[in-house]
C-alpha cells in the first residue's frame, strides 16, 4: 500500500512539472526511473525548464567542455554562449529558448498571452533582435548605451567595451561587450577584478529609462574605467527585486 501511495505521489508531483503525457506514460511503465528521468524528459534539460531535445543537447556538451578560456572560445564559435534573456509568450516558438517562469510580477499579468519568461539561448553576439530582450545599460559619462545579458552586473570599463563575469550551470565566463553588440570572451586579471570590485558603488542619478513591460525601472552604479582612470557612472534596467 506504501508502494502504490508514493508511486502515486510521484506521478502527481511529475505531473506538475514540464513533462509531456508520453514522458509520464513512459515512467508509468518503467520500474527503475533515473534521477535524469525524474529531472526532464530532454537528456540535459534543467529542472523546471521548458526545454527542447536540442537545447538539452547543447546542454550536455556545454558541461562537458573544457571551463579554460579556449575551451569556452571554441564552444561560442561552435554554439554561442548560454546567455540569459527575457522572451514574450509570442516569440517562444521562433527562438527555442529554455525557458523558466519569472518570479517579478510585471512578467505575469493575468492575460497568460501576454506572459514574460525568462530564457536562455546560445548566442554569439547580441543578436539586435526585437523577440530578444536585453537590458540595456547607459554610460552616463560617455553616452554610451550596451545591451547585457539579463541577470548580469558589469563590472569595469576598458577601451569602450564593458566588461561582466557570467555563469551557467557551475561554469564561470567573462565577456566584453561593445557598443555595436560584439561579444569577445575575455580572462580578467586579479588584479583588474579586485580593483574594479573594490571601487564599485551605487549612486543615485537621473533616470533616463522608463518603465515598460519587461523592465519596472533602473538603477545607478559607478563602475571603474581603466582607460580613463576614474569612475564612469551607469544606469542600468532592472526589472525585480
Amino acid at each position: 500500500m506504501k508502494i502504490i501511495l508514493l508511486f502515486t505521489f510521484w506521478i502527481t508531483t511529475l505531473s506538475a512539472q514540464n513533462f509531456s503525457d508520453k514522458h509520464l506514460s513512459l515512467l508509468k511503465k518503467q520500474k527503475d526511473w533515473s534521477y535524469q528521468d525524474l529531472i526532464h524528459e530532454n537528456p540535459g534539460c534543467l529542472e523546471n525548464s521548458i526545454c527542447s531535445l536540442e537545447n538539452g543537447k547543447k546542454i550536455t556538451k556545454w558541461n562537458a567542455a573544457s571551463d579554460k578560456l579556449e575551451g569556452l572560445k571554441g564552444f561560442k564559435k561552435k554554439f554561442g554562449l548560454p546567455i540569459q534573456v527575457l522572451v514574450s509568450q509570442a516569440d517562444i516558438k521562433t527562438l527555442d529558448p529554455v525557458l523558466y517562469n519569472s518570479r517579478c510580477n510585471l512578467h505575469n499579468p493575468k492575460d497568460t498571452n501576454k506572459k514574460i519568461y525568462k530564457g536562455i539561448l546560445f548566442l554569439r553576439n547580441d543578436p539586435k533582435s526585437s523577440a530578444i530582450i536585453l537590458p540595456k545599460v547607459k554610460n552616463h559619462t560617455t553616452g554610451k548605451e550596451f545591451n547585457v545579458p539579463y541577470g548580469d552586473q558589469p563590472l569595469f570599463i576598458k577601451d569602450n567595451k564593458l566588461f561582466l563575469s557570467s555563469d551557467f550551470e557551475s561554469k564561470d565566463f567573462s565577456i566584453s561587450i561593445t557598443t555595436s553588440g560584439k561579444w569577445t570572451l575575455q580572462k580578467i586579471e586579479p588584479n583588474m577584478l579586485e580593483k574594479s570590485v573594490r571601487l564599485k558603488e551605487s549612486i543615485d542619478c537621473k533616470k533616463s529609462f522608463a518603465p515598460d513591460k519587461y523592465f519596472t525601472s533602473s538603477y545607478c552604479t559607478n563602475i571603474w574605467n581603466f582607460s580613463q582612470n576614474k569612475l564612469n557612472l551607469i544606469e542600468q534596467q532592472w526589472s525585480c527585486p
